[in-house]
């Protein structure tokens, strides 16, 4: 029969030192001394320069551009297969384009020199970036590799002085510690966020995420998805947010601070509990002592809210309905100490319904007073005679 007019070399055959194929002629008796000898010339290819800057600011996350320069000599190569890998060698790894369930294109195809890590894209506990060159017979052994640097932007401990003393409204200035590294932080989000659940369809909502909450003792983190509210979107190095008095509160239960990149927001945020600042007076009470019809006068007294440490002073006002329309004020402003008010006699009654009082912080009044009803005291002798 016919000799054999090819030979398939294994992959990953050593070379060794050597540097020629020979091929002998053997006939049945003995094989040629002088062979027909070919230089054998190693293809190689393979990525080089590869940098990476890790534009997702979450601990353990990565995304963002992966770059390379393509080998010298790049006729052989069909395509780049990406890998996270436990060394620059590759001995361990996990495959960021080849793995046949991942969603990304199975490989980057010659003449392509970036890929773009999806943001969230997490490497396990792997320590490097590896970029291996594929021929249409094998993929190379020994990649390029670059060492992953994780960048972190962490907001660091928040606070939120609630300066609006009516139930359900807020106001104040929310206050953060910026992240340590803000080098590739471009600004930071701000949102109300609650739980989630089924009936929040039409809101703004995380998938759910590992959220780092402050607490007095420390820092904790929870995975649970947020609905949010948009706030405010602050430049890096604005480290604060102004809410204005009467920023209704609606059933949320936390503000939100997310640090964010060109490429992408946060998952993970800085969750501040709102404590929701109410001061309102009680048990108020009038003790009339004008008798006349459609005068007032007596003292009018309450007791203080249940939290002062916010309370400035006391307005106290004779109004036409109870949320105090048509209002005119009685006295002066009071101090929170002060519990009663001296209504003079002969004070007129007009169309007033109501006595109110306020509270009042350093921020503003309350919009929402309590009330009493007015009941005015009258009494006149009846059955008068004279007879001269």
């Amino acid at each position: 029969s016919a000799p054999n007019a090819s030979l398939e070399v294994p992959v990953e055959t050593d070379l060794a030192n050597y540097s020629h194929f020979l091929i002998y002629l053997k006939s049945t008796f003995v094989e040629q001394s002088t062979p027909f000898a070919h230089e054998i010339v190693d293809a190689f290819a393979s990525a080089s320069g590869v940098s990476f800057l890790d534009l997702d600011l979450d601990s353990q996350e990565f995304g963002g551009a992966v770059l390379w320069s393509a080998p010298a000599v790049d006729d052989r190569v069909q395509s780049y297969v990406l890998y996270f890998g436990d060394d620059p060698a590759g001995l361990s790894r996990s495959g960021l384009t080849a793995m046949p369930r991942s969603q990304i294109a199975p490989y980057v195809p010659v003449g392509t020199e970036q890929f773009d890590l999806p943001p969230e894209t997490t490497k396990g506990g792997t320590t490097h970036l590896l970029i291996y060159t594929r021929s249409l017979l094998v993929e190379q052994t020994t990649p390029a590799a670059l060492q992953l640097v994780d960048t972190e932007s962490n907001v660091g401990s928040a606070s939120f002085p609630d300066f609006d003393l009516d139930q359900g409204d807020l106001g104040g200035q929310l206050e953060w510690v910026a992240p340590e590294d803000v080098s590739l932080a471009s600004h930071y989000m701000i949102y109300f966020g609650k739980l989630c659940n089924e009936a929040d369809p039409a809101e703004d909502s995380d998938s759910e995420q590992n959220i780092t909450l402050d607490s007095n003792a420390s820092a904790f983190s929870f995975s649970f998805p947020w609905c949010r509210r948009f706030v405010a979107a602050n430049a890096i190095g604005d480290d604060n947010v102004t809410l204005p008095p009467e920023t209704p509160l609606d059933d949320y239960t936390h503000l939100l601070i997310y640090a964010a990149s060109s490429l992408v927001e946060q998952t993970h945020p800085r969750a501040h509990e709102i404590n929701d600042e109410v001061a309102s007076v009680s048990a108020l009470a009038f003790h009339g002592k004008d008798l006349d019809f459609y005068d007032l006068g007596g003292t009018l007294s309450w007791q203080a809210p249940n939290s002062t440490h916010r309370l400035q002073s006391y307005f106290v006002n004779l109004a036409e309905g109870a949320a105090g329309q048509g209002r005119s004020q009685l006295g002066p402003e009071l101090a929170p100490g002060v519990l009663q008010l001296d209504v003079p006699a002969n004070t007129p009654r007009d169309n007033f319904t109501h006595f109110t009082v306020f509270t009042k912080s350093v921020l503003v009044e309350q919009t929402t007073p309590v009330a009493l009803s007015i009941q005015d005291e009258a009494s006149s002798a009846g059955n008068v005679s004279f007879i001269d």
